[in-house]
C-alpha cells in the first residue's frame, strides 16, 4: 500500500503543477482507446500473456461489473507506473513480451467509468470521479494516470474467489453499455495462436459460460497441431514455426487430415494479435511486424521487412523438405498455390502482402532452382502430354520438368509453380524432342492440336521447320516427318480423325495440311450429306457487295456478316479471352447478342461445344447463338441457332467433357467469297 501511497502522491502533485498537460493526457487517452475500439479484450488477453499467464477468466461479478484475472507474473511498482503513464512500457521488443508501447491498457477507457487492481502487494483503484474531486479545477482528466487508495471493498469475495482459483492478478471494471460483452461474443480463437503462453480462457458470464481450451500435439520439427477445444468444431490449425525466429510462423487451417483454406476473414497478418491486414494467401503469417498505435495496421519499415523475410524463409523451407522427400502429407502446396498479388497494385502500391507473395515468389523459384541441380531451366508439363513423353522430351533437351507424377505426390505443385512463373514446356522443345524420338500419338495429337490452333493466326517459319522435321503425323502406317514424305504418303485414317476431333473442326486442320504441303488426306465419316429433314432453310442476302474475303479466318468474316445486318451496332471480337463465345454484338435496341463459331467441312457436318460454352448458352438463353459455319474457295454459309440448350438435342462425352450435337436447324445465310 506504501507503493500506491507514494504513486498518488508523485501523480497528484505531477498534474497540481500542470493541469494542462492533465487535460491534454485525457484527450490523448480518449484518443487511444478510440483507436482500440473493439480490441480491448484482446490487449487484456497480450498483457495476460506477456505476464506468463496460462490462465485468462472474465466473471461477470454483478451487472455491467466484471472481474478480469490471470495467473502471470504479479504487478511490481513499475509495472504501477508504466500503466499510469503512457509510452513507458517495462517491456521491451524483441523480448519474451509481445506488447512494449505501454498502452494497450489505456482502451479499457472505451466501456469502463472505475478501475480496481489487486495484485500481488498492490491494490489500487482508478477513478475519473476520484481524480476530478482532488482537482476541481481541472476541465478534463484521465481515467488511468492517478492511483487512489483501493476502493472495491464490495467486490472482495469475487477477487477472493479468483485468488482461491490461483489467479495472481485481478482487475474489476465498473463499466458503461456493453462493449465488453460484445467483445466476448465477437471473440476469435485464433486469436490465441501465436500466443506464448495462454493456454485457458474463461468466460464466466450471467447469460452464458465459455471456455476454451489450448491443445498442441507436435507433427514434426517444424510444425504443431493447435486445437481449440470448447469452439463449435474444435477449430484446427497446423502451425508451422522457424527454430531460429521464434516470432516467424504460418498458419493453416486444418481438418484434420489436411489443410484447408482458410476463409478470408481469417486471411490476416498477425503481429502476434490479428491485423486488419488482409492476406492474398489463404493462411495466416505472424512475425514482429510493426504496426501503427492501434495495432490494427502494419507498417512497412526495416522490422516489418525483417519480418517479412521471415515469412518468407519458413515458407521456403516448407517447400524444401516436402520437395526433399517428394511428399507433402498435409497439402501445405495446394494452398500455397492460391496465393495471388493485387492487380492493381502497380496503381495503389504494394500491400503487404504482396511484399510477402512477390519475395516469396523469388525465394521459390531460387529453391526450386537449387532442387533442380545443374539444369538450366525448370518447366511444368502441358497437359495431354503423357508422363513418360514428358519425361523422355526433359531428357533430350536436358530440362528439369515438374509433372504429373509430382502433382500426384505433391498435391497443387503445378498449380503453384504456375503462380511462381514457371513455364509450361513450350512447343519448341518438344518438336526439337521429336526429331529423334516417336512419341506416343496420344501426345502427337495434343502437339498437332496446338499446332493447328496456332496456324489459324499463323505459324512462324522456324516454327514450322521444326514441325517439318519432327516425327508428328501417322503416313498409311508409320510415324514419318513431313520433310521425307512423297507424293504416295497418305495421313492414316484413324489419325487424322482423332486430329479433326481434338481441334472440332475439318476445315482448320485441312487448312493445316494444305500450309504444310499436304493435300491427299482421307477424310473418312466427316462428309456427310446434309438431310432436308435435318434443317429449315431460310437464306438471307445480305447486298451485291461482298464483305467477307478468302484471306479471312472464319471468325473474321462471321464479324463481317454481323456488321451488315440491320440492327446491329457493335461488332467485338472476343476470340482471345476465353469467355464461352466468339463475338459480341449490340444492338439498336442495346441489347447484347453472343455469338459461337462453329467451322464444319460440310453443313450438317456435327459439331461439338466446350463446358465452358455451353455454360453461356445457359447464361444467356435466346441472347447466345451458335453460328455452323461452312466455308471454302468461293463462299461461305451459316446457320445461326438460337438458344442451342434449349432447341437442340446434344449429349455430353466423356472424352474431355464436350458437348456433342449431331442434327441442328437454324436460320441459314449465305454469300460469295470475294
Amino acid at each position: 500500500m506504501e507503493i500506491v501511497e507514494k504513486l498518488h502522491n508523485s501523480f497528484l502533485e505531477e498534474a497540481k503543477r500542470s493541469p494542462i498537460l492533465l487535460s491534454d493526457l485525457a484527450n490523448m487517452e480518449k484518443y487511444i482507446s478510440e483507436s482500440y475500439t473493439g480490441r480491448s479484450l484482446i490487449e487484456l488477453l497480450q498483457n495476460a500473456d506477456d505476464a506468463g499467464a496460462s490462465k485468462f477468466e472474465i466473471v461477470e461479478i454483478s451487472s455491467k461489473v466484471y472481474g478480469v484475472a490471470n495467473n502471470g507474473r504479479e504487478f511490481c511498482e513499475n509495472d504501477l507506473v508504466s500503466l499510469c503513464r503512457s509510452g513507458t512500457s517495462t517491456k521491451k521488443r524483441k523480448t519474451n513480451t509481445i506488447g512494449y508501447r505501454g498502452i494497450g491498457f489505456k482502451s479499457v477507457v472505451n466501456y469502463a467509468k472505475a478501475v480496481h487492481l489487486y495484485s500481488g502487494h498492490i491494490a489500487t483503484t482508478f477513478s475519473r470521479q476520484l481524480t476530478k474531486n482532488l482537482l476541481p479545477e481541472a476541465n478534463t482528466v484521465p481515467l488511468i494516470r492517478i492511483p487512489h487508495k483501493f476502493c472495491g471493498n464490495a467486490y472482495d469475495n469475487s477477487i477472493n474467489d479468483l485468488l482461491r482459483d490461483r489467479y495472481s492478478t485481478v482487475f474489476v471494471f465498473e463499466t458503461e453499455g456493453d462493449c465488453l460483452l460484445d467483445e466476448i461474443s465477437m471473440f476469435d480463437t485464433s486469436c490465441m495462436l501465436f500466443l506464448r503462453n495462454i493456454r485457458e480462457i474463461h468466460f464466466n458470464l450471467s447469460s452464458k459460460k465459455i471456455t476454451y481450451m489450448v491443445k498442441y500435439t507436435n507433427l514434426s520439427s517444424l510444425c504443431d497441431e493447435i486445437e481449440f477445444l470448447g469452439t463449435q468444431n474444435n477449430d484446427r490449425w497446423i502451425v508451422c514455426s522457424d527454430e531460429l525466429k521464434s516470432d516467424v510462423k504460418l498458419a493453416f487451417k486444418y481438418d484434420g487430415n489436411r489443410v484447408i483454406p482458410a476463409s478470408p476473414q481469417e486471411s490476416v497478418i498477425h503481429s502476434f494479435m490479428p491485423t486488419n491486414d488482409k492476406l492474398n494467401v489463404p493462411i495466416k503469417i505472424n512475425g514482429d511486424f510493426s504496426t501503427d498505435p492501434s495495432r490494427t495496421k502494419v507498417i512497412y519499415d526495416t522490422e516489418t521487412e525483417n519480418a517479412i523475410e521471415g515469412c518468407v524463409d519458413l515458407t521456403n523451407n516448407i517447400l524444401k523438405n516436402i520437395l526433399a522427400e517428394n511428399y507433402d502429407r498435409y497439402g501445405f502446396i495446394n494452398i500455397l498455390a492460391q496465393a495471388s498479388l493485387d492487380p492493381l497494385r502497380a496503381i495503389k502500391g504494394n500491400t503487404i502482402s504482396d511484399f510477402y507473395i512477390e519475395k516469396l515468389i523469388k525465394k521459390a523459384k531460387e529453391q526450386l532452382q537449387k532442387y533442380a541441380e545443374d539444369v538450366k531451366e525448370i518447366y511444368y508439363q502441358p497437359q495431354g502430354i503423357t508422363n513418360v513423353d514428358f519425361e523422355q522430351i526433359c531428357r533430350i533437351n536436358n530440362i528439369y520438368g515438374i509433372g504429373n507424377d509430382i502433382d500426384a505426390n505433391i498435391r497443387g505443385i503445378l498449380q503453384f509453380v504456375k503462380m511462381i512463373g514457371i513455364r509450361i514446356l513450350p512447343i519448341e522443345m518438344m518438336l526439337d524432342a521429336m526429331k529423334d524420338c516417336i512419341l506416343s500419338k496420344e501426345s502427337r495429337i495434343e502437339v498437332m492440336y496446338e499446332l493447328v490452333d496456332r496456324s489459324r493466326f499463323g505459324l512462324d517459319k522456324a516454327l514450322l521447320t521444326k514441325f517439318n522435321n519432327a516425327n508428328v503425323i501417322t503416313f498409311n502406317t508409320d510415324v514419318k516427318k513431313v520433310i521425307n514424305c512423297d507424293k504416295n504418303d497418305i495421313i492414316e485414317d484413324s489419325f487424322n480423325a482423332a486430329v479433326i476431333e481434338k481441334v472440332g473442326s475439318v476445315v482448320y486442320v485441312e487448312q493445316f495440311y494444305k500450309v504444310l504441303g499436304l493435300k491427299n488426306i482421307r477424310q473418312q465419316g466427316y462428309n456427310k450429306e446434309i438431310s432436308p429433314s435435318i434443317i429449315s432453310r431460310n437464306v438471307g442476302s445480305i447486298g451485291t457487295k461482298s464483305v467477307v474475303k478468302k484471306w479471312r479466318t472464319v471468325e473474321q468474316n462471321l464479324g463481317e456478316i454481323l456488321r451488315s445486318l440491320d440492327g446491329v451496332v457493335n461488332v467485338i471480337d472476343v476470340a482471345a479471352q476465353n469467355v464461352g463465345y466468339d463475338i459480341e454484338t449490340i444492338m439498336t435496341d442495346g441489347t447484347h447478342r453472343y455469338y459461337e463459331v462453329k467451322s464444319v467441312d460440310n453443313m450438317g457436318n456435327a459439331f461439338t461445344m466446350t463446358n465452358n460454352e455451353f455454360s453461356s448458352a445457359v447464361q444467356y438463353k435466346d441472347k447466345y447463338y451458335l453460328a455452323i459455319v461452312q466455308q471454302d474457295e468461293s463462299r461461305i454459309e451459316v446457320c445461326f441457332i438460337c438458344d442451342p440448350i434449349s432447341t437442340l438435342n446434344m449429349t455430353k462425352r466423356v472424352t474431355k467433357w464436350e458437348w456433342y450435337c449431331s442434327s441442328y436447324t437454324g436460320e441459314f445465310l449465305e454469300c460469295n467469297i470475294g
